[in-house]
């Protein structure tokens, strides 16, 4: 039987997960092999993922184990700094199938991912109140893309380095103003309905049936 979700709250000792592969091992910073994706484990076929307030751990890495991540909720770990850590082999199959990814709250985070990726599948990015982080792992090809809108603070865009200035202008039509900003742009009332439409437009299925 395969894990549907895996959710992991409030453990504020935890400083890393490792998951325990039988034919390679597995070790930080380690370059994995692809053929491990295939093996049989409870991460194999994983859809969901969602970390709040473990104030101590360090990354995610361990994820590369789940390919067939869908949705991926990260808040208030404030001392995490990479989502993947570099020394991680590039051209792993990494977020392929990922369509919702939210960051908020993660004070420390410098880096997504080390190398850009064309994130196929996804459709709603939400990064807010990461004050570190200075890079989106974008290779963004519009015409193979499913994304909807990047949601997030100004602030935070405009201090985004890109390495290719056709990637920014080819995103910049997705980005939104997180709703938790939004107070500043609108009325109070109109607002209000905004957001809630929209936090109810970007949920995963999922949970909007919940």
């Amino acid at each position: 039987m395969h894990l549907q979700w895996l959710v992991i709250l409030n453990y504020n000792e935890l400083k890393d997960i490792k998951i325990d592969v039988e034919q390679e091992g597995a070790q930080k910073n380690v370059t994995f092999p692809k053929d491990i994706f295939a093996t049989e484990n409870h991460f194999g076929a994983l859809p969901s993922i969602f970390i709040h307030d473990c104030s101590k751990l360090l990354n995610l890495t361990w994820f590369v184990f789940a390919p067939y991540l869908e949705q991926l909720y990260v808040t208030d770990c404030q001392s995490m700094e990479h989502v993947i850590c570099y020394g991680v082999e590039e051209n792993l199959d990494v977020f392929s199938r990922l369509k919702y990814l939210n960051l908020e709250g993660l004070s420390g985070l410098k880096s997504i991912y080390q190398h850009p990726l064309l994130f196929p599948s996804l459709e709603i990015l939400k990064v807010y109140d990461c004050k570190s982080l200075r890079s989106l792992p974008f290779n963004f090809n519009p015409s193979s893309s499913n994304l909807k809108k990047i949601k997030g603070e100004k602030s935070l865009w405009n201090q985004l380095e890109w390495n290719d200035e056709t990637i920014k202008n080819a995103l910049t039509p997705y980005f939104q103003i997180h709703p938790a900003e939004a107070s500043d742009t609108d009325s109070e009332e109109s607002e209000s309905e905004e957001s809630e439409t929209i936090d109810k437009d970007d949920k995963p299925e999922q949970l909007i049936s919940n």
